[in-house]
Order: C-alpha cells, then structure tokens, then sequence
C-alpha cells in the first residue's frame, strides 16, 4: 500500500511539472503541419519561396510550438521562452486588438516586408537549386528580437562573427535567432532606412542564413580533405606554444604577436571576430629603440612603432573546429575587396576559390553579395 501511495505521489508530481513547462514542449509539427496550416499564399512572393524554396514564411505564429519547442531539455527550452519576439502585426493593434483600419495597414505592411526579405536577403540564393532544398522549413518574421540572457551553444545559436554583426553580444536587442525547429529574422522597415543599414542586414543575415543551413545539414563534410589538410590538429590549440615550437624562438623573452606568414602557411584565415576577444582582431603597435632595437610592451614617447594590422596577440586560439574554420573563410568572402583578396599567400587563394566555387556549384549567389570575388576566378 505505501508503495502504491509513493507512485501516486511520484506521478501527480510529475504531472505538475509536466503541466509547468507544457506550453514549451510540445511538438510543433506533432499533429499537423503549421506551416500549411499558417501560411499566407495569397502573397505571391510567399508562395513563390515555399514553391521554389521549400520555405514557409510565417507572419501569425505561436511562440511556444513554432520556436521555443525543444527535444533537449527544459533548460534549454527556458533559454528559447527567454527572448521576446512580438509579431509585426502588434505594432498595429490597439489595446491588443486589430481594428479593421489596421488589418488593411498591416496587410500593406507585411507585403512590403515579404518583398524586402526576398529582394534583400533570400534572392542571393537560387530558386530550385541545392540550397533551395535545403533552406530552413519554417522562417518566423518577427517585429523585433530580444534576449534576456545570453543564449548557450547547446541551445542554438546566435551568430555574432560576421563584420556586419548586429552586437558582439547574444543577448539584448538581436537580428536573427535560430534553433532545430525554425530561424527568425527581426525586421523593422523603419530603422532599414538607408541603404547602408540594408547592406549590414543583408550582409549579416546572408552569413547567418548559410551558416544555418550548413550546419543543420552537415555541409562542412562535403568539402574537399585538400581544404581541411593540415589543419585539423591545430584546432582549439592556443598558438603560443606551436609558433614557439615550430619557429625556434624558445629564448624569446615574450610573444607579443603570432607571425602572420606562419598562420597563413598552416591555411587558416584571420577572420576579424573568430580570434581574440568580443572586439575581434585589433592593429598591435611595437615600438622599438632605434640605437637598440630593444621592443617596448606599450607605447613609449619618441620611439618608432612597426604597425601589424589584425594582428593575432598572445594567447589566442585557433578555430575550434571544421565548422569556425569554413565559416571564417566565408566571412572573407562576404567582406574582402579585390586587392585584399590577392594579398592572401596562394594557398589561402586557393581555399577561398574552393569555398567560393562549392558554393556557388550549390547556388549560392555569393558573387552578387561581392563582385570583387571575381579577381579569384581570374
């Protein structure tokens, strides 16, 4: 009988924690599919991404069963219920509700959206191509994106690596979030004014949007050994060691910078926000005695300084892996102008142009994102 008395208990326990966390756990695609069930194909251009890309573009969703589901555990759900993400069509509610004037409005609203999404964003990815296939099911337009709390790598990611990154911060104010389930883009036609700010979001996003989809699908794998030789042991190591090791400067008193020439020959890339800290890769001054050639650790009045711009500093690490490795090299695609790109020592070239090609092979229009990538081809 007690034990009878203990189960009970143990399962009206757990039945109230169930409850406690059940608008989070549950399947968003368990009964029904809510995209078909949810889409708008009056749009066109709706119809024409979920036709050509497999996409639904949502505007009405449900937070808990479109995003914040996850399989994982309820720690990581609590991380996704953390951020606030309001549809557009609250901007138009009064009191919460949406009066007849501003459903008209927001249909005009949200139509203008749609088409600044595919003109800005999706058309750098070709219809019916490979990535089409492979674009994220289930993409969330949201009025604006907030964190309350920096959201760990096990949950999902926020990106903050590109140069035209919104914050070096995943939390607070957020352009893009995506998770297993769904990816949601925050947009907000009236602070995408100019055209320099549509630029850094179509920079941003495109990076965030590719680096989703290959990671989701694996496509880190399906690119040649030749890209990756080399590199594999270095990944995660700080570079202090290796560059003493393999340069014979043992006796030197201090490191100050990692040579650039010996990262480069290993075939890593000095992405701006992959090394160093939140503010990326920095210019480093070394200022040295004429007479002497004694090396100074900081600025010292009336002494010359040799300049060495991104310069890699003691105690940075390497990639962490296969995946930073890639994404730092697309990161040089995206932001490279002609003359930089040609400045990379061959093999760098060399890698670029087999990123470069693979994604376009996949169609991925990464040239109409920056022409001057052209000089690889020549």
């Amino acid at each position: 009988m007690k034990n009878n008395i203990l189960i009970h208990l143990a399962l009206v326990v757990f039945s109230l924690v169930a409850c406690d966390v059940d608008e989070y756990v549950t399947a968003s695609n368990a009964d029904e599919d809510r995209v078909l069930s949810q889409i708008d194909f009056s749009n066109p251009n709706i119809k024409m991404l979920y036709d050509e890309y497999n996409m639904g573009l949502l505007f009405e969703y449900e937070k808990a069963l479109d995003f914040a589901y996850d399989a994982g555990s309820v720690g990581q759900v609590n991380i996704w219920r953390g951020i606030d993400m309001p549809q557009i069509q609250t901007r138009f509610e009064v009191d919460s509700v949406l009066t007849p004037e501003g459903k008209v409005e927001y249909e005009a609203y949200k139509a203008e959206v749609t088409t600044f999404l595919v003109e800005n964003l999706f058309n750098y990815f070709k219809p019916n191509s490979t990535i089409a296939t492979l674009m994220p099911y289930k993409v969330l337009v949201s009025n604006s994106l907030f964190s309350e709390s920096s959201v760990r790598d096990d949950a999902g990611d926020i990106l903050t690596e590109s140069e035209e990154r919104l914050s070096s911060s995943a939390e607070n104010n957020l352009r893009t979030v995506f998770n297993k389930h769904s990816i949601v883009f925050s947009v907000d036609l009236d602070q995408l004014s100019t055209s320099s700010r549509i630029e850094e979001f179509t920079k941003d996003n495109f990076y965030i949007l590719l680096s989703r989809i290959m990671g989701m699908h694996n496509l880190y794998d399906l690119v040649p050994d030749e890209f990756y030789a080399g590199k594999e042991d270095y990944y995660g190591l700080e570079m202090d060691e290796p560059f003493i090791t393999e340069t014979g400067k043992e006796d030197y008193a201090r490191i100050d910078f990692i040579e650039k020439d010996w990262f480069y020959e290993k075939g890593f890339i000095d992405a701006k926000y992959f090394y160093g800290f939140s503010s990326g890769l920095r210019n480093f001054n070394q200022y040295y005695d004429q007479e002497t050639g004694e090396l100074f650790d900081q600025s010292v009045t009336g002494y010359r300084y040799i300049s060495h711009p991104k310069a890699l500093q003691d105690g940075y690490d390497f990639v962490a892996n296969r995946e930073e490795d890639v994404r730092a090299y697309i990161n040089e695609l995206i932001f490279r102008d002609a003359d930089e790109l040609l400045a990379f020592p061959e093999n760098i070239q060399n890698n670029l142009k087999i990123i470069l090609g693979l994604l376009t092979e996949w169609g991925v229009d990464i040239l109409a994102i920056n022409p001057d990538l052209e000089v690889l081809n020549q």
